[in-house]
């Protein structure tokens, strides 16, 4: 097993185009500057990646990113895919299934190498349409700077991106070379029934184990806010026994209440916690902000993180993928199809765009090309292959929303810190989508996970604060 310890850099001086990322060509493809040789043939790394290499004859397993295992004992995560893949593909994808982070894994077997990444597609993954190249940002592989005007809201359109000729790899895929195609290997079979106190151990324990391995000699902070997810964030951080401090970020009054109800809570569970405001990125920021990703997010806090963190191999704990495990199109379910076909995912998409944008670009041309992105990703994903095993709109949202925008969103922490979700993990998904309807709908493994964990009992999302 080889690993190697990324360089620290911070500060806008010294920040280097495309951080963390990685870019991977079966012929010569330009590559970023500052980027090196990786342990594959093809592969070229940013040098404050953090690799894993475990290999043996012709099979070999590479890790790029934050990958630890769910379980209290810690190994190494290319050793331990490497063992599994030399049993069989069946018990490579059971040992990814309980890893946990944000990662991109290559498995070479012979001649045949696979290329995914973590649950839910934190690690971007970009292709170029004959799969001669793959990258964590679109932009490096694109063939040309143009870029297209159709208006997006919470991720592009299907696995499209800006760039005509570059796609995204979305949740529970991967790309097979040299065939040249991209695979659906999950769901691998029925998602069994669990009790909401069952899934409750579990998903707390897999969080706190994967969350002690990655502190080990790292700073630690938490995005907290008034929301459930970051409640349920805040319980695995108290339950972990780890040294961490909360954060919220922002100064307007979409923040506000956000702000004080963080203050008052870490307040009283004696935790420190600062409020880092926000100012629009300038000059070189801005400009590598945007080569590294095509969706704004959070641009405006970008640089006052830079300087909350100090250290980029700091970790930026949040809880945003929680949605998946709720019923996050629940009120859609009535009022609109089911996101089964190219129409339906386009109608349950738009209304996350606003009309008056949609309006604005010609509704008609928006419904049309927008739907061309969604047949695609139908297709290339096999989808709806998942039918009778996963209810196609938890699916829609784990796998297009998640993949398309969340992971996005990623790409700019890492000008600050390690992005770090201690439930991403397939294991954690399809233990709370083995919940009954009922109280998915009320988030009672959450409500459970936050007792457990001895949060005191403050509302979630008030109207006001304090009350």
């Amino acid at each position: 097993m080889k690993e190697r310890t990324p360089e620290a850099h911070f500060g806008q001086n010294e920040m280097r185009p495309y951080p963390r990322g990685f870019v991977y060509c079966r012929s010569f493809q330009k590559v970023p500057d500052g980027y090196v040789q990786g342990p594959i043939s093809g592969l070229y790394v940013a040098p404050d990646a953090r690799v894993q290499f475990a290999g043996c004859g012709d099979i070999s397993v590479t890790v790029v990113g934050i990958c630890v295992t769910t379980r209290d004992n810690l190994v190494d995560s290319a050793c331990f895919l490497l063992d599994a893949l030399k049993k069989g593909d069946g018990e490579f994808f059971d040992a990814e299934g309980e890893l946990c982070g944000r990662y991109v894994i290559f498995a070479k077997k012979g001649e045949r190498i696979w290329i995914l990444n973590d649950a839910a597609a934190m690690r971007s993954v970009f292709y170029r349409d004959d799969l001669s190249a793959v990258a964590s940002h679109a932009s490096i592989i694109a063939s040309s700077g143009e870029v297209c005007d159709l208006p997006f809201k919470y991720g592009f359109p299907g696995n499209g991106t800006p760039y005509a000729d570059v796609w995204l790899l979305t949740a529970n895929t991967l790309i097979e070379l040299p065939a040249g195609k991209v695979i659906r290997y999950w769901p691998r079979g029925a998602i069994r029934d669990v009790e909401v106190g069952v899934a409750a151990r579990f998903v707390m324990d897999a969080a706190v184990a994967s969350l002690r391995h990655v502190a080990r000699n790292r700073t630690v902070r938490l995005s907290l806010t008034a929301g459930m997810d970051s409640r349920t964030m805040l319980a695995v951080c108290k339950s972990s026994g780890i040294e961490f401090e909360a954060y919220t970020y922002g100064n307007g009054k979409d923040t506000e209440i956000d702000r004080l109800f963080a203050s008052h809570l870490a307040s009283m569970l004696g935790l420190v916690h600062t409020v880092v405001p926000t100012t629009p990125a300038k000059g070189r920021l801005e400009q590598l902000l945007s080569r590294a990703t095509y969706a704004s997010h959070h641009w405006s806090a970008v640089g006052p993180l830079q300087e909350y963190f100090r250290d980029p191999d700091a970790i930026a704990v949040s809880a945003n993928l929680l949605e998946i495990g709720r019923c996050f199109y629940l009120s859609k379910k009535d009022s609109l199809p089911q996101p089964v076909t190219a129409r339906g995912m386009r109608e349950l998409y738009s209304t996350r765009v606003k009309r008056a944008v949609r309006e604005s670009y010609g509704l008609e041309k928006f419904n049309s090309r927008a739907e061309k992105y969604f047949e695609k990703f139908l297709l290339v994903s096999q989808f709806n292959s998942a039918r009778g095993i996963v209810d196609p709109y938890d699916q829609f949202y784990w796998e297009h929303r998640m993949s398309a925008w969340h992971g996005l969103n990623m790409l700019e922490r890492d000008f600050y810190a390690q992005a770090f979700i201690p439930f991403n993990s397939r294991s954690v998904w399809e233990k709370l989508l083995g919940v009954p309807m009922e109280q998915r709908k009320k988030a009672d493994v959450f409500h459970e996970m936050i007792r457990m964990a001895d949060i005191p009992s403050l509302p979630f999302n008030p109207d006001r604060w304090p009350m």
